[in-house]
């Protein structure tokens, strides 16, 4: 309502009323800003240390494979210098 300079006039209790409202629209969107950033730091720290345990997890992968052809090298090797089949049934064993 407005009254006779122009200014609009609010009733006491709708203006408290609106500032009750407001503060409790702010408060709600505080804590809903707060839980979005602890969400994220929560969903950062996962992915790293998912990211660090899949780099550790090809790391190794790539050791055991290097480590088996390395392996299948050295036996192919001493399968080329076998000098009988007693030689090569030794070398299956081993």
């Amino acid at each position: 309502m407005a009254n006779e300079s122009g200014k609009f006039d609010m009733p006491t209790e709708m203006r408290a009323f609106a500032e009750k409202g407001l503060e409790q629209a702010k408060t709600a969107f505080d804590a809903f800003v707060t839980a979005a950033q602890q969400a994220a730091t929560a969903t950062q720290t996962q992915v790293m240390t998912a990211h660090s345990g899949a780099r550790e997890l090809g790391q190794l992968a790539l050791r055991y494979a290097e480590r088996n052809i390395s392996s299948s090298f050295e036996f192919a090797q001493k399968l080329m210098h076998a000098k009988d089949a007693a030689d090569v049934a030794s070398l299956h064993s081993d």
